[in-house]
């Protein structure tokens, strides 16, 4: 078998003519189109990675505002529930001491009343002996007690203060009216004329006065005149006796 060198010779320029028209119009491009493909793939990896790095930084920092917000919550938390028990205290405080005031006013109440229920009975019975007094009196009084208050009385008119004598002195010249001397039993005149007599010399006043008869003095007399009164009986002295130290 023979070679035709010159038909060799041709196609393997036909095959480089080939190559080149490949290397020039087909090889390049594709390269560069796979080149830019691989730079388009390489900048959409970047930028992923890129991506994903700012997406786990901002993770990050979310996660970190979460745990200040946990942080923050727990103390506003803390310091709401030290808020509430300080305020609870307070207001257990202001309780105990209302509490405290209210049964302080519920004690003094109650010894307010208990000494007025004291109070009471002890005027009570100081009544119930002025009265029972009073009977016992009623029935052994006799003349002698009448005379023995009828001294005190006339003692009593001259041994008089200057002031209660002007006192007794207005109250006859405004008022006009004579002096009231009320008795137990009856006086006689002798007796009459000595009261009469004694007022006479205190007041200045000539006007006798006017006798009456009150049996509910028991035993004495008693003068008035105006708003003056001076009593020497057993009624007065019982009364007397009655509201001592009892306000009265």
């Amino acid at each position: 078998m023979s070679i035709n060198w010159s038909t060799f010779l041709l196609e393997i320029l036909n095959f480089l003519v080939l190559v080149w028209i490949l290397k020039h119009f087909l090889y390049r491009p594709v390269l560069a189109v796979i080149a830019r493909r691989r730079a388009a793939v390489e900048k959409t990896l970047a930028d992923a990675a890129a991506r994903e790095g700012a997406a786990q930084d901002l993770e990050k920092r979310y996660q970190g505002r979460l745990d200040e917000w946990a942080k923050e919550k727990e103390a506003a938390r803390a310091q709401l529930t030290a808020e509430l028990d300080a305020e609870r205290g307070r207001q257990r405080a202001g309780l105990q001491a209302s509490l405290e005031a209210e049964r302080s006013n519920h004690a003094a109440a109650a010894a307010r009343a208990a000494a007025q229920e004291r109070e009471r009975m002890e005027r009570e019975a100081a009544r119930n002996g002025a009265r029972f007094a009073a009977l016992l009196l009623h029935d052994v009084a006799g003349a002698d007690t009448g005379a023995r208050l009828l001294e005190r009385l006339l003692r009593d008119l001259a041994a008089l203060p200057p002031e209660r004598a002007a006192t007794l002195r207005a109250d006859m010249v405004r008022g006009g009216a004579p002096a009231q001397v009320r008795s137990a039993q009856p006086l006689d005149d002798a007796t009459r004329g000595r009261v009469a007599a004694a007022l006479a010399t205190l007041t200045g006043v000539s006007t006798p006065p006017a006798f009456a008869t009150d049996p509910a003095l028991l035993a004495g007399l008693r003068i008035e005149a105006g708003t003056w009164r001076l009593g020497a009986n057993l009624a007065d002295e019982l009364a007397a006796f009655a509201e001592l130290d009892h306000g009265g």
